[in-house]
């Protein structure tokens, strides 16, 4: 049935249960540094609050899969000193 299909086949079907191997753009050679990501898959859906300007985004809108390397800064509440570190490390970007 597709039912039975879609259960078994879903997360190739939506490309996060594909794990890519080792390549020319993936290297897991750090995966200890990503302890809650897995080096070669994609990153999990997952809704998230842009803090420049408030606006709920689908975080794999945010990450396509184009080969281009992407930083996410998960800032946290940024006021006071958390605030000088965010943005001393906008000016190192």
């Amino acid at each position: 049935s597709v039912h039975r299909i879609l259960k078994t086949s879903g997360g190739f079907i939506s490309r996060i249960g594909v794990h890519y191997a080792d390549l020319a753009i993936v290297n897991s050679k750090h995966q200890s540094h990503a302890q809650h990501l897995v080096i070669g898959k994609h990153v999990p859906p997952q809704m998230v609050v842009c803090a420049a300007d408030g606006t709920l985004y689908e975080l794999q809108v945010l990450l396509p899969s184009d080969t281009r390397f992407k930083v996410l800064v998960f800032s946290g509440d940024f006021c006071g000193e958390q605030l000088s570190r965010v943005n001393l490390l906008a000016d190192e970007l």
